[in-house]
């Protein structure tokens, strides 16, 4: 029997606003964002982005008005789409972008050049800190005068540190952390490998491969976060214990007793937070749930999100506008 696929779930809490931005992953290519009304529980589709979205480096300002964002899209199409000028065109494969939720439409844009670092945290309803690499980074399109853009000055990494710094600002207590660099001083041996099977290229996809593989090979320095942390809910607390290659989040009430528990796979995301209402809010499945009364009773099914297709959807007027 063949199963039916399920699509991945993240998101992120304004926390001043009582609305989460919700992004619906699958087929692997494709990622939607949407809002959840966690007042009404209304779910609002928006658009769909090709590529992928590093959901982990991605924050919602504290009002909900505003996302940052990191995604990229390695594609042939993409890239010759793509006619913004830019010191080299390879550039446009990766960028951080501010957006109105549910839409992706950029407000400001700076493209980054691939997967590395990107997005942000918001500092403030109108100022943003950026993950950036300065010596891969392209401003495209400016953003509003009014918003204040800082420099996160992170050391050059992937969802981590940035992501346990999001978790931190948005109510999570850091139990135990362990800060290490990595690096990789047989990049040289690595890309000799990768050129001697590619031989004689014939296709241009072959190239693009290997000078993918190779950016990937290069002796950047990789920040890894390990530890945990917990955040209070009613009735229980939420943890988060994560090491280089695996996470686990639990759901434990106010005796210690674990009610629930995920362990998601190698790079699917898990989300799970408290809400304004003081209700848990969490994905699974391909499903958005609320529990009201933890740890009594049982979660609430808000959406199921798993049969959404990909559409065009055009942002509306406000959403093109600061």
């Amino acid at each position: 029997m063949t199963k039916t696929p399920v699509c991945r779930i993240d998101g992120v809490v304004a926390t001043e606003a009582n609305q989460a931005v919700i992004f619906r992953r699958g087929p692997t290519k494709w990622c939607q964002m949407l809002v959840w009304d966690l007042n009404t529980d209304v779910v609002t589709p928006g658009q769909w982005l090709t590529g992928r979205v590093y959901t982990k480096r991605c924050d919602v300002s504290p009002d909900g008005r505003y996302l940052v964002l990191a995604a990229t899209n390695y594609s042939n199409r993409h890239r010759k789409r793509n006619q913004a000028p830019t010191p080299d065109e390879w550039m446009t494969v990766g960028w951080t972008a501010i957006s109105r939720p549910p839409y992706f439409t950029a407000l400001a844009l700076w493209f980054t050049g691939g997967a590395w670092n990107g997005g942000g945290i918001w500092l403030g309803n109108r100022e943003v800190g950026v993950n950036d690499f300065r010596h891969c980074w392209h401003e495209a399109v400016k953003p509003a005068k009014e918003l204040k853009v800082r420099q996160l000055d992170l050391p050059p990494s992937e969802d981590e540190p940035i992501f346990t710094l999001r978790l931190e600002r948005h109510g999570w207590q850091t139990m135990r952390k362990e800060v290490t660099v990595e690096t990789n001083p047989d990049w040289r041996k690595k890309a000799q490998m990768l050129w001697s099977a590619v031989k004689r290229p014939s296709t241009f996809d072959e190239i693009e491969s290997w000078l993918r593989n190779i950016e990937e090979a290069m002796p950047k320095p990789k920040t890894n976060v390990t530890g945990i942390l917990e955040k209070r809910v009613p009735s229980g607390l939420l943890r988060r214990e994560h090491s280089y290659n695996s996470e686990q989040w639990s759901l434990i009430d106010d005796s210690g007793v674990e009610r629930r528990s995920w362990k998601p796979r190698g790079g699917h995301p898990h989300w799970i937070d408290v809400d304004r209402r003081g209700r848990i809010v969490f994905g699974e499945m391909g499903c958005l749930w609320a529990w009201s009364d933890f740890p009594d009773g049982e979660p609430t099914l808000i959406a199921d999100l798993n049969a959404n297709t990909f559409e065009s959807v055009p942002p509306p007027d406000w959403a093109t506008r600061w």
